[in-house]
């Protein structure tokens, strides 16, 4: 529940009404998954992988189209991260660490953490760009990508969050 998926489920049974072909995947598992199943049952393009290993974890993140994720009490998202070094888009609530990972409207979009209608939004104009414009949309996978190396890689990362001795 502190990750928000109560919001996520309320997105997709919002989305999948004009867009019947929408899949929502869920990696993971935690204390509220056998909740989130029961609400989701009757979903047919709703899945569940459970947890995941490190090196399934890749081949998810670039078979998808987008990563939604819409946590409010985050303080990093290394998920975030994760998604973005496999070229994946992504959705982020407006509180919490994640927001910093993401360049607003090149990487993916910053939204308000408690605004379903926002997220639906975001994701038709995203569902769009890919479907209509398909060279915009995969310049967002790359700079998804190319930011997190540049922003983010280990070495650089640790000197400018522990600065220069």
């Amino acid at each position: 529940k502190d990750k928000n998926l109560d919001m996520l489920c309320s997105i997709y049974e919002s989305i999948v009404k004009e867009k019947e072909n929408i899949n929502l995947l869920f990696v993971g598992e935690g204390p509220y998954l056998n909740d989130l199943k029961d609400k989701m049952k009757e979903y047919q393009r709703v899945h569940f992988t459970g947890r995941l290993s490190r090196r399934e974890l890749p081949a998810v993140y670039s078979a998808s189209d987008l990563l939604v994720f819409p946590s409010a009490t985050d303080t990093f998202g290394m998920v975030v991260m994760e998604a973005q070094s496999c070229c994946l888009p992504a959705l982020v609530s407006n509180a919490g660490g994640p927001q910093e990972i993401i360049i607003n409207g090149e990487t993916g979009f910053i939204l308000h953490h408690n605004d379903p209608e926002q997220w639906v939004d975001k994701i038709r104009e995203l569902h769009e760009l890919k479907s209509r414009r398909p060279a915009s949309y995969n310049t967002m996978r790359m700079l998804s990508r190319n930011q997190v190396i540049c922003r983010f890689a280990t070495d650089d990362y640790l000197e400018q969050v522990i600065g220069e001795g």
